[in-house]
C-alpha cells in the first residue's frame, strides 16, 4: 500500500535503563514524512502512560507486561480509536540491545488524522499531518481507484484479444493477492470518515426575495 506502510506510519522505541528490570521507558518516537522521518526524542525517563493519552497506554500496557524476552507479536486486524485519529495494523518487536538491555519496538503500519491526539502533552506533532492525507489520498488512488478503472477499460475494450484478457486475469489476481489489506484499509477509513471526519456546514435554504422591496 502507498503512504510508507514498509516503515510504518507511526513508530514507538522503548528501552530498559536497568538490564533485566523490565522497566521500559519511552525513547523515541517517528512518523515517516515525503524524504524525512519526524522524530520525537525523549531525554528524561518516560513511562508510556505518562507519553500517550489513555487508550493507547491501556493497549500497549497489554504488549509491553509481555514476558521480557525477545520475541515478535503482530496484530495485523488491530484498529484502535483515538479521539482526533485512528491507529491500525500492531507490530511490536522486542530484542536484547546494548549491554542486555531490553528494547521494544512498536509500529502502526497505518494513522489517519492528527497523530497529537496520541499524546497527552502538546508536541511537535500538534500541526495538521497534510502529507498523511495527501498520502492517504494517494493510496486510494493508486490501490483501489486505479486498479478498478483498468479493469472498466479493459472490459470495455472492443475486439479484445489474448493479450487484453491475460491482462485483465493478472489484474485481478494482483487484487486478490492484496484483497486483505484493501478491505482493512478501507474499514480503517471508514471508521475515521464516521468518527472523526469533520461535519459538512449546514447548507442554509435559498430565500426568495420580494422584488417589490426594490421599487
Amino acid at each position: 500500500m502507498a503512504g510508507g506502510t514498509e516503515q510504518g506510519m507511526f513508530s514507538i522505541v522503548l528501552t530498559e535503563t536497568i538490564a533485566g528490570s523490565g522497566d521500559l521507558f519511552v525513547r523515541s518516537v517517528e512518523v515517516p514524512m515525503h524524504g524525512f522521518v519526524h522524530k520525537l526524542v525523549f531525554n528524561e525517563d518516560r513511562d508510556h502512560s505518562e507519553v500517550f493519552v489513555p487508550e493507547l497506554a491501556n493497549m500497549l500496557g497489554g504488549y509491553l507486561s509481555a514476558e521480557n524476552k525477545p520475541g515478535l507479536t503482530t496484530a495485523p486486524d488491530m484498529i484502535l480509536d483515538l479521539p482526533g485519529a485512528v491507529l491500525g495494523r500492531l507490530r511490536v518487536l522486542r530484542i536484547k540491545g546494548a549491554q542486555g538491555r531490553m528494547q521494544v519496538f512498536v509500529r502502526f503500519a497505518y494513522f489517519i488524522g492528527g497523530i497529537q491526539a496520541a499524546f497527552r502533552d502538546r508536541t511537535c506533532f500538534d500541526t495538521p499531518t497534510l502529507t498523511h492525507r495527501e498520502a492517504l489520498a494517494t493510496a486510494i488512488l493508486t490501490d483501489i481507484c486505479m486498479p478498478t478503472l483498468d479493469l472498466a477499460a479493459l472490459s470495455a475494450a472492443t475486439g479484445a484479444g489474448d493479450t487484453t484478457q491475460e491482462r485483465m486475469v493478472n489484474r485481478l489476481e494482483d487484487m486478490q493477492r492484496r484483497q486483505d489489506d484493501l478491505v482493512f484499509y478501507v474499514e480503517l477509513l471508514k471508521r475515521y470518515v464516521q468518527h472523526h471526519a469533520p461535519p459538512i456546514p449546514k447548507q442554509h435554504p435559498f430565500h426568495q426575495i420580494d422584488s417589490s422591496q426594490f421599487s
